[in-house]
């Protein structure tokens, strides 16, 4: 996955989780879905999916490269330079960091989807 995505990715993940990871304001559901019962209801329209897909790849991270993410994404630093020295790296080690950060990230949100594609297709969904 491009680097470019997962960065998209990582920003709506920032704001979803800096929301307190809770629907961003928005209802889970529409009401006319409510009306028509529990058997309308469809996960992939669950407005929270891919941020929390976006948090499992995060956490699946070793710790360092976790830590990377969130100084970058959740944190009040404003360039990389002060990021590097609240987790006391150089800005170059730092740098580093996060660009393999963003590579697990993009390897598991394409392993992800691979996953969720065959399933589909084993269902007999396509």
């Amino acid at each position: 996955m491009e680097e470019a995505i997962v960065v998209s990715r990582l920003c709506r993940w920032a704001k979803w989780k800096l929301g307190s990871g809770r629907h961003l304001g928005f209802k889970s559901q529409v009401n006319f879905v409510r009306l028509a019962g529990e058997e309308a209801v469809c996960p992939d329209y669950d407005i929270d999916r891919e941020c929390i897909e976006t948090n499992d790849a995060i956490e699946q991270l070793p710790e360092l490269y976790k830590l990377v993410v969130r100084v970058e994404y959740l944190s009040e630093c404003r360039n990389d330079g002060e990021r590097a020295v609240r987790i006391g790296v150089c800005k170059r080690s730092f740098i580093s960091y996060r660009s393999t950060a963003y590579k697990y990230i993009g390897e598991f949100l394409m392993k992800s989807q691979r996953n969720r594609l065959h399933m589909v297709h084993d269902f007999g969904m396509i």
